[in-house]
């Protein structure tokens, strides 16, 4: 069975965060003291609510209205690019682009079906929502204020680059080591494949895909 409503805000008081839970389908928390991340009135505490019956199978974890989208064409479609990157990058929380209001929102889908979640499991949704907030803040800050899309200013940015087909190409080193264990591996097959082959089978041809 699902957890049931009083059994989520026990969870939440006893893991000591600011909250309110006077609603029937919603918990609203309050997440003070945030690393980088700033509201639309430029404080340092995010709003995350937790709507209990957003359906029957799933619990949303969601940062409503985190971040205004540029109206400028160019950096509106910077800031589409960036929430790419970072949905692509997290597992968890993805952002979602409200067009009515011209707003991202960041959430968590959590299946629940037909079982119970644990306080360890809601606490890291939670947590993961705080991380991306404040690992993204201060990139859609940039794009807002100079119309430039930093990735240095994320964590891991050498993988993110990888991503974006930036990063350095391998050594000449490296590909030489490539190369010749590419022939060894090349040259065993072929003999093993000689030795077996039948006397009516026509030659096979041995390619080095690192000659074509």
């Amino acid at each position: 069975m699902a957890n049931t409503r009083d059994e989520i805000v026990e969870m939440i008081s006893a893991a000591g965060y600011n909250f309110n839970a006077e609603g029937d389908y919603e918990i609203y928390v309050w997440i003070d003291g945030m690393k980088t991340y700033r509201n639309r009135s430029g404080n340092d505490i995010a709003l995350v609510i937790l709507n209990l019956f957003a359906s029957d199978q799933n619990i949303q974890i969601f940062s409503p209205s985190c971040f205004d989208v540029p109206e400028d064409p160019e950096r509106e479609g910077l800031f589409f690019k960036a929430c790419t990157i970072l949905n692509w990058k997290s597992t968890l929380c993805k952002y979602k682009y409200e067009p009515m209001h011209g707003l991202f929102e960041a959430m968590v889908d959590y299946p629940i079906v037909d079982y119970t979640m644990t306080q360890k499991q809601l606490i890291t949704c939670i947590n993961e929502l705080i991380y991306i907030l404040n690992l993204s803040y201060p990139l859609f800050d940039k794009i807002s204020k100079e119309g430039v899309m930093d990735l240095d200013l994320i964590d891991e940015k050498k993988w993110l680059k990888s991503f974006l087909g930036t990063a350095k190409p391998p050594s000449q080193e490296l590909l030489d080591e490539i190369y010749e264990k590419s022939n060894k591996e090349l040259e065993i097959k072929k003999n093993e494949a000689l030795r077996k082959k039948d006397d009516n089978e026509p030659d096979r041809e041995f390619i080095n895909p690192f000659k074509m």
